[in-house]
């Protein structure tokens, strides 16, 4: 008898059972047009979340927050690197515990969507890509139908999709759709085949019953590239699109089904040296609404942003890293704070959605736990050498990835035939990212390879008797987005003194020594201490609150100015880069969980290119109350939503034959003008800021004040050049130099640009030749205008949104072209 109740007892729950796992469903209905959520028309109001980008002591905090604003999902990635650093060797735990983040999502009340990969951008180092892949590049292609790439692929989806499958919402779970790769379409592989091959991956895992998507820009190239049968097609555009065009281009690939854009940008990310990026309130509404207003699913990227801790930020194409914030000028900001954008769209969102009876959290407490004295511990390049897992020579250099390194630091060193080195050139051009070289331990100098004057470095040592030339090359991120991703660290090419390659290298990696905190300094270091080496300072602070705050640190001493660049650590914890001098961001996060209550904190400073305080071993670092992420910057923010912008726009400039000029932009004219309607003076060319722009920083790397200061100045005048002048361009003004300037044989010295827009005050203005205003040993070839001639008096007007009337006339009354904004030649070689 009490078999038999126990058996139909057994039978009962499991019967229920069935019945609740039959009544969860989510799909698509494309009769209506919309998601189905347990038989019920549905429609997500979502954001982006990463859950790396926050200690996991916030997980709960940060989604509660987003829970409170209205939002019934959350869009998450999942970065292959993080949990596969070492080949083979998956890591799932602490904050790389995916499953358990997504179930404190449900545990709150969100479904889930999720991107995998296995590529995925995000700002992230190599777009989420393990390091590894680029160990060997014999054969290797990413992103498409490579047998190496998917090897590896495979491996990995065999690894994480069986963890995804129960956490599906049919089964019983939050996960309602899982992304197919990332923006597809913006990558020049177009391998449907590759595509299709992740597709049939994803079911063969996840099985039938679950919505596969893919994301491009509202574009049909991005789409005719991006999408897959089997998945469904959705979109992505920020604030103040046409959505009825946007829209329009998704049906042409989801003809039926649910409008999506699964990356709306409420703000937008950050470059080291450019202004800090920004999205007005009322754009992201009035666009919001629109969308709410014909039931659009919509997804914020991001919600939260967070921050890049330790090394996992990434860079642009050509190569601007991005800094350690990852703020994003979203809703909730880095720190977790509650901002006025917030507030707005959660207004709007309770227009079309209950809002949760939930109260909105108050702002986490932030507190200045003031300076924190700093004492000099060991050079970098000892400590590495003393502590290196592995060392190992070469004829030639090698990269960081042949090496087995992954991030931070390696160094070069070989021994010169002769110490003799003053005047000569070491040229660094395959420096990949950048180069602290030193003779023995005292610097030299610094090379970077976003700024290609610094690539070749004179050497200033008269007298010298060192004979051991150090490197210590430094990985800043490697590239997330774009068409070429093979970016390797190291050298890439081989090192000369004029033009004689150097031989015979031992390399030394750094290993894991920098993940977190560096110890076990090293006694009897302070005679070695050379002010403008890398060098690691550390030093103790105390906490006397039981519950430790949020603060942020500000690398700036009272009196001595900025802690130049490098990487800080609180206790064992690596807070990421800092680099304050080029900003936009200059303090760096400290978040609470990561402080000891009422005990004594360690914090460390690795600083890569001169200490504040001189020839001092002891300096200080203030820990204060409130973030800095928008330092003034030599250049403007990025261009917004870049993604939808990545086709190359080339410009010709189209001559006459008989009676007009024309500007032809993808062939299309964009103004053609009679001569008899041009000026009789000529015509200067205005570059115009455009949406892919080039960046270009400066480094001090002279001791003495003067020949460092003209550096700057040449170098700012080029950073000033790439930030405010159309890269493609400068093919159209080769084209005109070609064909009117070398026909006229007009000198180089009778060349100038007006390189400053301020000083357009009218529709009509030149400047003198620069030669005219500097003495002889100062001339310097300029691009520029031609002189007048009586058989070219052509002018051209640009009509893009950020163009300037550039007809000439001599009656313009403007100040001189500044000094500093001379350019040394022409064209740039950092163009090229």
């Amino acid at each position: 008898m009490y078999r038999q109740v126990c058996l139909l007892l057994i039978i009962f729950i499991s019967s229920v059972h069935i019945q609740c796992q039959a009544q969860r469903s989510f799909g698509i209905d494309f009769d209506r047009n919309t998601f189905v959520k347990d038989g019920k028309p549905f429609r997500y109001v979502s954001g982006s979340i990463h859950m790396y980008r926050m200690p996991r002591e916030y997980w709960a905090d940060r989604l509660q927050r987003m829970w409170a604003a209205g939002l019934n999902a959350i869009q998450t990635y999942v970065f292959w690197d993080q949990h596969e650093s070492v080949k083979g060797i998956y890591n799932f735990d602490d904050n790389n515990d995916l499953v358990a983040f997504i179930q404190l999502a449900q545990k709150i009340g969100f479904l889930v969507i999720l991107r995998v990969g296995p590529y995925g951008c995000g700002e992230h180092e190599f777009g989420g890509l393990p390091w590894w892949l680029l160990r060997d590049l014999t054969d290797v292609q990413f992103r498409q139908m490579n047998s190496i790439y998917l090897n590896a692929v495979n491996q990995w989806m065999s690894v994480l999709l069986p963890k995804i499958r129960p956490l599906l919402y049919n089964n019983g779970g939050s996960v309602i759709s899982v992304q197919i790769e990332n923006e597809y379409g913006s990558y020049p592989a177009c391998d449907h085949a590759y595509m299709g091959y992740l597709r049939d991956i994803f079911r063969q895992y996840l099985g039938e019953n679950v919505v596969l998507f893919t994301v491009d820009g509202d574009g049909l190239g991005y789409l005719k590239c991006g999408t897959v049968q089997g998945a469904y097609a959705t979109i992505d555009f920020g604030p103040g699109a046409n959505i009825n065009a946007s829209f329009s281009t998704q049906r042409q690939y989801a003809p039926n089904g649910p409008l999506i854009n699964t990356e709306f940008y409420p703000g937008w990310l950050d470059l080291w040296g450019y202004k800090h990026s920004t999205v007005d309130t009322a754009d992201i509404v009035r666009t919001l609404d629109q969308m709410l207003s014909i039931g659009v699913n919509v997804n914020f990227y991001m919600f939260y942003g967070g921050t890049n801790f330790g090394f996992t930020s990434g860079a642009d194409p050509d190569y601007k890293p991005q800094p350690t914030s990852y703020d994003y000028d979203a809703p909730i900001s880095e720190p977790g704070d509650i901002t006025s954008k917030y507030m707005a769209i959660r207004t709007l969102i309770g227009k079309y959605l209950p809002l949760p009876s939930v109260p909105i959290p108050a702002n986490n407490t932030k507190k200045a736990y003031g300076s924190v004295q700093l004492t000099f511990k060991q050079s970098l390049l000892s400590y590495i050498k003393s502590h290196s897992p592995h060392c190992e020579t070469s004829t030639y250099p090698k990269r960081f990835e042949e090496l087995g390194q992954n991030q931070a630091f390696v160094v070069y060193s070989t021994v010169l035939s002769n110490p003799e080195v003053q005047g000569k050139v070491l040229d660094l051009s395959g420096v990949r990212d950048r180069a602290y070289v030193l003779l023995g331990e005292k610097s030299i100098g610094t090379a970077y390879r976003a700024n290609s004057s610094s690539l070749k470095l004179t050497i200033q040592a008269p007298g010298n008797r060192e004979t051991n030339l150090n490197i210590i090359v430094e990985n800043m991120g490697r590239l997330n987005f774009g068409g070429f991703l093979l970016d390797t660290k190291g050298f890439v090419s081989n090192i000369t003194l004029n033009g004689q390659i150097l031989s015979n290298w031992t390399m030394c990696t750094s290993g894991a020594l920098f993940d977190q905190a560096p110890t076990d300094f090293n006694a009897n270091q302070a005679n070695d201490f050379d002010p403008n080496a890398p060098s690691i300072f550390s030093g103790n602070f105390s906490v006397t609150d039981k519950i430790p705050s949020d603060t942020f640190l500000l690398p700036t001493t009272i009196t001595n100015g900025y802690w130049p660049k490098g990487v800080a650590y609180i206790n064992q914890y690596n807070l990421g880069r800092y680099w304050p001098v080029m900003g936009p961001q200059v303090t760096l996060y400290v978040p609470a969980p990561w402080l000891k209550p009422s005990a004594s904190n360690s914090l460390t400073m690795v600083e890569l290119q001169s200490s504040p305080c001189g020839t001092q071993t002891t300096c200080s670092v203030e820990l204060v109350d409130y973030p800095i992420l928008d330092k003034p910057t030599i250049f403007e923010a990025p261009i917004l939503y870049k993604r939808q912008h990545q086709q190359k726009r080339r410009t010709r400039l189209a001559y006459p034959t008989s009676n007009s000029i024309t500007l032809m932009a993808n062939n299309v004219p964009i103004q053609s003008k009679p001569k008899s309607q041009l000026p009789t003076s000529s015509g200067s060319i205005v570059k115009t800021t455009s949406r892919k722009t080039r960046g270009e920083f400066s480094d001090y790397i002279a001791e003495d004040t003067f020949r460092r200061e003209t550096i700057r100045k040449e170098e700012e005048a080029q950073r000033i050049w790439k930030a405010k002048y159309d890269p493609w361009l400068i093919d159209a003004y080769q084209e005109m130099y070609e064909t009117i300037g070398a026909n006229r044989g007009i000198p180089p010295d009778d060349r100038v640009i007006p390189l400053k827009r301020s000083e357009w005050q009218q529709p009509s203005t030149v400047l003198p030749p620069l030669h005219k205003r500097l003495d002889g040993q100062r001339r310097r070839r300029i691009l520029g205008s031609f002189p007048e001639t009586e058989n070219d008096k052509i002018g051209w007007r640009l009509l893009p949104e950020h163009a300037i009337d550039i007809y000439g006339s001599k009656a313009a009354n403007i100040p001189p072209l500044p000094k500093q904004y001379r350019l040394s030649s022409y064209p740039p070689e950092s163009f090229y």
